[in-house]
């Protein structure tokens, strides 16, 4: 833990990085200067306006160009660069992942302030918020209320979609190729926004399908101008996800048995998400698993499921029958079937699916899964097998070089 301790306040939190810092380096220094920050530094790692730096260790291991770094979790390419040496600057991150890194990456206490969630925190004089990220334990996305070149600060919510996206680009700049790269985008006007149009339909329908070519989940449909402002964690009917399972006959299902669960995090943690989902292989008498799933699922249903297994159903080790490189946090009792869907299928070193069916030392697993929904007239061994697996890797449009795999 951090020598500062965790960062918990009724009021709002004001935080100096560079006295921090002074203070970690053991500096009697009353001030700190720090050279420009190059060109060819990635811009989506720096937050404009500051020199504030997500996720950029690795660009920060020779030349200390701030006192400020904020990392979003403990995932190796994103701390990569971290080392028990590290002395280039205060680390801000949730208190989860100021422990990881304390204690696995050994990095000394004094780099490191944890910050807390859903609190505001001015850094710098920019105010910041963490928010469960939802990802793995200790995820958060960063919140930065930074100020325009004004000086004056804006709330852009309400905003219509094409203002947003104007005042991201002249914040932003020019995209850097391998750098910093705008999602792809096509915006068809209202003039053209008819159901009739087979131009409107044609340039849709081929952006889609360069998407999906792109081993993209799919695309997104906004509203530009009307009804257009951005509400955060809610649906809308203005924003609408358009992804190749949802696209009549672009892709078939398995029907799959839920044999592991992970409880889950963020809204999800009262519930088990996600569920490891296998196929049967009836030459071994194994499930063998394919994926993990956790979309498409009601609430309703994850209380359901979060009743159903229990007592028995939770078993005390993994069985011999399961194949699998996966290690949830409970093994279930194999008794239901669920229709699974998703993108298309992809060569895994984890799934063991139809394994040595394609490749002789990997499974097959599905890219993009979706819950459907229950089957309830087939026992679990009826489920679907390795042989079809590995048939419906074969005949998908997307094909796949084996060979390559490793």
């Amino acid at each position: 833990m951090s020598s500062q301790g965790t960062a918990t306040a009724t009021k709002t939190l004001a935080l100096d990085s560079t006295q921090l810092y002074l203070t970690a380096i053991d500096s009697s220094d009353s001030t700190l200067s720090f050279p420009p920050i190059p060109s060819s530094f990635p811009p989506s790692k720096l937050i404009p306006n500051t020199r504030f730096l997500v996720d950029s260790f690795r660009h920060s291991t020779t030349t200390t160009f701030s006192a400020a770094y904020f990392l979003s979790h403990f995932h190796s390419d994103h701390y990569s660069g971290l080392s028990p040496s590290w002395s280039k600057g205060i680390i801000f991150c949730s208190h989860l992942t100021s422990l990881l890194l304390i204690q696995t990456l050994k990095i000394p206490p004094h780099f490191v302030f944890p910050l807390p969630l859903n609190d505001p925190v001015v850094v710098d004089g920019c105010e910041v918020i963490l928010i469960d990220a939802n990802h793995c334990p200790g995820a958060v996305q960063f919140l930065f209320k930074v100020p325009t070149k004004n000086g004056s600060f804006e709330r852009l919510l309400g905003v219509p979609l094409r203002q947003r996206r104007k005042c991201l680009k002249d914040l932003f700049h020019d995209e850097k190729l391998g750098h910093f790269e705008y999602a792809k985008e096509i915006t068809v006007e209202a003039d053209d926004a008819c159901l009739t149009s087979e131009a409107t339909f044609t340039q849709i329908n081929s952006f889609l399908e360069d998407a999906l070519q792109f081993s993209c989940e799919g695309i997104m449909v906004k509203a530009l101008d009307t009804d257009a402002g951005y509400l955060p964690s809610k649906r809308s009917d203005t924003w609408l996800k358009v992804k190749r399972d949802y696209v009549e006959g672009l892709s078939d299902s398995l029907d799959l048995v839920p044999i592991g669960a992970w409880h889950g995090n963020g809204r999800k943690a009262r519930w088990y998400s996600p569920f490891l989902m296998a196929c049967y292989n009836p030459d071994t008498e194994d499930f063998q698993s394919v994926c993990r799933v956790m979309s498409g699922f009601s609430d309703s249903f994850y209380k359901e499921m979060k009743e159903f297994f229990s007592g028995d159903r939770i078993l005390a080790k993994k069985p011999a029958y399961y194949q699998t490189a996966e290690v949830p946090d409970m093994w279930l009792f194999p008794e239901l079937i669920w229709e699974i869907r998703g993108a298309d299928f992809t060569v895994s070193p984890v799934h063991q699916a139809a394994i040595g069916l394609v490749h002789p030392s990997r499974g097959i697993s599905i890219r993009f899964p979706r819950f459907i929904r229950p089957v309830t007239d087939r026992n679990p061994e009826e489920c679907s097998t390795a042989a079809d697996v590995a048939e419906m890797f074969h005949s998908q449009t997307r094909k796949m070089d084996v060979t390559a795999q490793q």
